[in-house]
């Protein structure tokens, strides 16, 4: 995946990143919780930051999100981090940014 400016034709953008607490799903502290946790936890918490992101509800929106979360083998080296993408629902390249 490779950087571009927002006026510039891309496939997503990135608009919020986060970290997946100790506490907040089972076994996070050592063991991998598991794909599919993990994806929902983080389709949850994306939904949740794109108003914030976009000043329109996520149900209502032209966009879809994606969401890039810890593997199992970066979890064990302690890669926590999860990214929400935001991609244009008909997918169709973006043009500009889809912030506010």
């Amino acid at each position: 995946m490779s950087v571009v400016e927002c006026d510039e034709p891309h496939e997503a953008e990135v608009y919020a990143q986060f970290t997946v607490e100790r506490d907040e799903l089972p076994g996070t502290a050592y063991d991998y919780p598991g794909g599919s946790e993990l994806t929902w936890y983080a389709q949850d918490e994306c939904q949740g930051r794109f108003g914030a992101y976009t000043a329109h509800s996520y149900w209502m929106s032209r966009y879809d999100l994606r969401t890039v979360t810890p593997s199992f083998s970066t979890w064990d080296v302690g890669d926590r981090i999860t990214t929400c993408l935001i991609v244009d629902g008909d997918g169709a390249a973006l043009t500009g940014s889809a912030r506010g």
